[in-house]
């Protein structure tokens, strides 16, 4: 189970993806928009395992928002996604920035998944090093 912020203007979306995710056993806390998540992120907690953001958002850049997000967690894993016409630009300037994995919209739960189990499981393997380090033998 993952902790995981989503920030995107789409309601409908960003409930879908909190459904699929969830059904994984995720825990997921949307905002709307790119401010939202950077004043979460400046918060110590809840500590994330994963950042999903939407490029495209009226209260602000994406892209601005990654590099902001990835200064104030730099080890935090990103997902940038967008269904914007020019999304492949965008999602290689989000990869280049600061973004770890993309995801151009439409997209479906398949490549949802994969892309999440993708990003979290180097941390995964962190979290399980540090366990097994701190159990007395």
């Amino acid at each position: 189970m993952a902790r995981i912020l989503l920030a995107d203007d789409s309601l409908e979306l960003a409930s879908v993806i909190r459904t699929v995710l969830a059904l994984e056993g995720h825990v997921v806390d949307a905002v709307s928009g790119g401010n939202a998540a950077l004043r979460t992120l400046e918060l110590p907690h809840p500590v994330y395992d994963l950042f999903i953001c939407d490029l495209i958002m009226p209260d602000g850049d994406g892209i601005e928002t990654i590099q902001t997000a990835h200064r104030l967690r730099p080890a935090l894993p990103i997902l940038a996604m967008s269904g914007n016409s020019h999304a492949g630009i965008y999602l290689r300037s989000a990869r280049h920035l600061g973004a770890n994995a993309s995801l151009a919209k439409p997209f479906g739960a398949t490549e949802l998944l994969a892309a999440v189990q993708t990003l979290l499981a180097p941390a995964a393997r962190l979290r399980h090093a540090a366990l097994t380090a701190a159990t007395p033998s």
